[in-house]
């Protein structure tokens, strides 16, 4: 992953998440928006801010939520069909991993012809990509990679062209998080940083940007749980900093161990890395 991909992401919602998420759409001219979110997207902060900038800008918008918690690939090819028929100029994924995942795919695989899936190299369908996490877990709004499932085996897909244009920081979606949830989606932020230090493939950044996740989640992760806002805030960065340094070097044993635990006991996918990672941690810090 090139470290100028991630530098030039443009950064929304550090002050007014809906007037910073108004003004992009304005001056992007988006008046067709692609959205792929789940179904309790109204519910939360942001879908209630996305609902009145629909009305007051008199945008289109086209939802589509037919996504597992681990998307599969047909459910994907589903939502390229989907994109394809509304010409959207613009897809937003709001959500967690799996909204972001499949928001990615329908990006790439409308750019191909669907006979040519996986036999043809991705090619950039030029529709700017929007990526705003719900959860802190994924770092999907910063990586160039997804995750579908097919036939029940993961499939890795990765290409730059699906790394985020702009990703929306709002953390206020996070007090709204289960417990459970919180902590399963933070453990997979912590295996990020973990596997993203002691990977071969580690350089300067990715250890800086691995060392600032852990350490902000061993300060923070119990405040979190509390829902005080600063930690909402800092575990939100933490997640972000772990996904950044990822998209340097990848995932390692930890990770791909950790697919095939899930898929058979039905584990959460944060759960099944933290379960391998412990296990993997005293080998991989032997001196």
């Amino acid at each position: 992953m090139r470290k100028e991909l991630i530098e030039a992401q443009i950064v929304l919602g550090k002050d007014d998440v809906k007037r910073e998420l108004k003004d992009s759409i304005r001056r992007n001219a988006w008046k067709r928006i692609f959205l792929v979110a789940g179904n309790s997207f109204f519910k939360l902060p942001i879908g209630r801010d996305f609902a009145e900038i629909e009305e007051e800008m008199g945008i289109t918008v086209e939802k589509f939520s037919g996504f597992s918690v681990n998307p599969k690939l047909e459910e994907a090819i589903e939502g390229s069909r989907a994109f394809k028929a509304f010409s959207g100029d613009v897809i937003i994924a709001i959500g967690g991993g799996s909204a972001m995942d499949t928001g990615k795919c329908i990006k790439l695989f409308s750019a191909v012809p669907e006979e040519k899936l996986f036999q043809v190299p991705w090619q950039d369908n030029g529709v700017p990509f929007v990526a705003i996490p719900t959860t802190a877990g994924s770092g999907s709004e910063s990586t160039p990679f997804a995750v579908l499932y097919r036939d029940g085996e993961k499939l890795s897909i990765e290409d730059e062209s699906i790394y985020p244009l702009i990703r929306v920081e709002d953390a206020r979606s996070l007090a709204f998080l289960p417990l459970y949830q919180k902590k399963v989606c933070l453990m997979d932020a912590l295996s990020h940083a973990m596997e993203a230090i002691w990977c071969k493939n580690s350089v300067g950044d990715s250890m800086y940007y691995g060392k600032e996740a852990i350490e902000t989640i061993l300060d923070f992760y119990q405040a979190y749980f509390e829902n005080r806002s600063d930690a909402l805030q800092k575990i939100a960065y933490a997640a972000n900093q772990a996904g950044k340094a990822i998209a340097i070097t990848k995932t390692t044993g930890g990770h791909a161990l950790s697919y095939k635990l899930g898929t058979l006991f039905g584990l959460p996918h944060g759960l099944a890395t933290s379960l391998v990672n412990k296990e993997l941690y005293p080998l991989m810090t032997r001196n």
